[in-house]
């Protein structure tokens, strides 16, 4: 999702690769969170899952974390870009006190799940 904001800031006129960004410090993970804020802050459920699995490792409702599932979480953050990206943009994400959820839950398992939204290649598509 931080792709979204960083897709934002390029120079459409560039006539050379170096010239694609103005500043490229602007396109640390931090400084992308900006369009992950607004569907927070704009939708009241978000699932982050796992894009091979699909299991939600992060359930977001009315914009603040409702629960973690700590074992797919830890797996997710250990990439350096969604690690940044949800602590910017869910600063309470690392806080051991957010209660997991009963068992793993999936993409699927989510009422409606047939008519979701989603954001990004999921699943088998993902795998290909």
């Amino acid at each position: 999702m931080l792709h979204v904001e960083r897709y934002r800031r390029v120079n459409i006129d560039a006539t050379a690769p170096e010239f694609l960004y103005s500043d490229e410090s602007l396109l640390t993970p931090e400084n992308n969170t900006g369009f992950l804020r607004q569907c927070i802050d704009r939708f009241r459920e978000i699932n982050f899952a796992d894009q091979n699995s699909e299991r939600i490792y992060l359930r977001i409702v009315s914009g603040s974390p409702a629960w973690a599932d700590r074992e797919v979480l830890e797996q997710a953050t250990s990439n350096p870009d969604t690690r940044a990206g949800l602590l910017a943009a869910v600063s309470t994400v690392s806080d051991r006190a957010l209660p997991g959820p009963d068992r793993p839950t999936y993409l699927d398992d989510i009422a409606g799940a047939e008519r979701a939204h989603t954001l990004g290649r999921r699943g088998a598509s993902a795998r290909q």
